[in-house]
């Protein structure tokens, strides 16, 4: 069958809703000649159907030309492009032809739709270098490029729309994304009101991620941005969605929350076994003292079991906390503070705590150093300081300044002996408090008379506040 004969007689029957939206051509690929157009084409342009097959799609205007398209490969292969038309009756306009090449009888024919971007005019006299740039851009974009009109059905569809939803442009050309059975149903209402909020507070974008279906009915992640175009009286021209699947990047981080998921619960397990096995060692520790009747052996091991408590005490807040890296040590602080002063306050000595502490989280390699250095200092005031029943005191002050932390323990007591320099490196106690301010990398400063002050000045290791829940 000869092109001459396929122009003589009706081809594709262009009828209903779909064919009639907007003007509709099919020519023949070779030589432009129509082959047949729809109702639409027939009303807007005023030829009749005679006429029209007597016609090549090429007499109806003038295509606009471009610098980017002077390859005329380029502008051959293109599926869109943009055109000056005229009607029988001299009216001009202007539309963006969307062409799809097809067999018919065996012949190559061309369907070509013709989308009317008069209204779209001024932008085009001010800037029509832009349109063949922006479409071989958005060719190249790792996104779908989706064009709406005011209905949020479909005009356009470019980038890799068909290559992450699945259906071609004429297949989802004229239906909205709710026709077309894109967005879940579950989720349908919610878009819909999203959209009419967006579109009547006329902000210029909106930007959502949401679960959409593909052609095969699979399910993806989207991250969907939207623009919208208004004319000069305001009127909305178009919406523009750039859409990008982030399913594997979605995936990839549920996996990874998975197994931060797994590694927090077996971080709890190993701070509960270890608080566990400290406390086996603290009962092991009080069997022994009870079974021993030298006294300073029974104390040397009742200081052993405070020390290891407070140890134990911090890995049982940490098993306790959602963050397993710090602990709000103030908090310990006040329950230390409780259990030294049970296990060594009698009727006839009272001590009266005050505390003066800032909201502070400590993470564990400042914690366990601070926790035993409190430990130690307040259990020396505890045996030492009141050798008479007096108006006792000890002082705990814990304040962030600068990134520094001020922790200072201070008593009203007698004081420290006048050849304490001497006895200092006999003493398990003030061996123990330097060797925990060198892990802090603090600065000790030891004050007496009246009473007996340990100040420690170090940075502050402040817990970063990303990397737990």
């Amino acid at each position: 069958m000869s092109s001459s004969e396929l122009s003589t007689q009706p081809a594709i029957q262009m009828k209903g809703s779909f064919f009639n939206e907007e003007p509709m051509f099919l020519y023949d690929f070779n030589t432009y000649r129509i082959l047949d157009v729809n109702q639409t084409a027939l009303q807007k342009y005023g030829y009749s159907m005679k006429e029209f097959r007597q016609m090549k799609i090429t007499d109806l205007g003038e295509q606009i030309r471009f610098e980017s398209y002077s390859d005329p490969d380029i502008e051959k292969s293109n599926p869109q492009s943009i055109w000056k038309q005229n009607t029988r009756h001299g009216h001009t306009f202007f539309v963006q032809f969307t062409s799809h090449l097809m067999s018919y009888s065996g012949q190559p024919v061309k369907l070509a739709v013709a989308h009317d971007i008069t209204s779209d005019l001024a932008v085009m006299k001010t800037k029509p270098h832009l349109f063949p740039r922006i479409e071989i851009h958005t060719a190249n974009l790792p996104l779908a490029v989706i064009e709406w009109d005011s209905q949020f059905r479909v005009r356009d569809w470019l980038g890799k729309a068909v290559e992450i939803f699945g259906w071609e442009f004429g297949d989802v050309y004229g239906k909205n994304m709710f026709e077309m059975g894109m967005i879940p149903k579950e989720h349908e209402e919610s878009i819909k009101a999203e959209l009419l909020q967006f579109i009547d507070r006329r902000t210029p974008y909106f930007n959502t991620e949401l679960e959409t279906y593909t052609e095969d009915g699979r399910r993806i992640h989207c991250e969907w941005n939207h623009s919208a175009v208004y004319s000069e009286n305001g009127n909305l021209l178009a919406i523009y969605s750039m859409v990008n699947d982030v399913t594997a990047r979605k995936r990839a981080k549920e996996k990874i929350q998975s197994s931060l998921k797994e590694k927090e619960i077996l971080l709890a397990e190993i701070h509960h076994r270890v608080k566990n096995n400290l406390a086996v060692i603290t009962g092991l520790l009080e069997l022994q003292s009870l079974n021993t009747e030298n006294g300073e052996a029974k104390e040397i091991l009742q200081d052993s079991q405070m020390r290891i408590i407070s140890m134990a005490m911090i890995h049982e807040k940490l098993y306790q906390n959602e963050n397993l890296s710090q602990i709000q040590f103030n908090q310990y602080i006040d329950e230390l503070i409780e259990v030294i002063h049970e296990s060594h306050t009698t009727s006839d000595n009272r001590v009266n705590f005050q505390i003066d502490s800032d909201q502070i989280q400590l993470p564990i390699t400042q914690a366990i150093p601070c926790g035993l250095l409190l430990n130690e200092i307040v259990t020396n005031s505890l045996k030492h300081a009141f050798p008479d029943n007096r108006n006792n005191e000890i002082s705990i002050l814990l304040k962030v300044e600068k990134q520094q932390i001020l922790f200072e323990i201070s008593d009203n007591g007698i004081g420290l002996p006048n050849d304490f320099e001497s006895l200092e490196s006999q003493s398990l106690g003030m061996t123990l408090i330097r060797t925990l301010s060198d892990q802090l990398h603090a600065t000790l400063k030891i004050g007496t008379g009246p009473g007996t002050t340990y100040s420690l000045l170090f940075q502050y290791n402040q817990p970063d506040s990303n990397s737990q829940p």
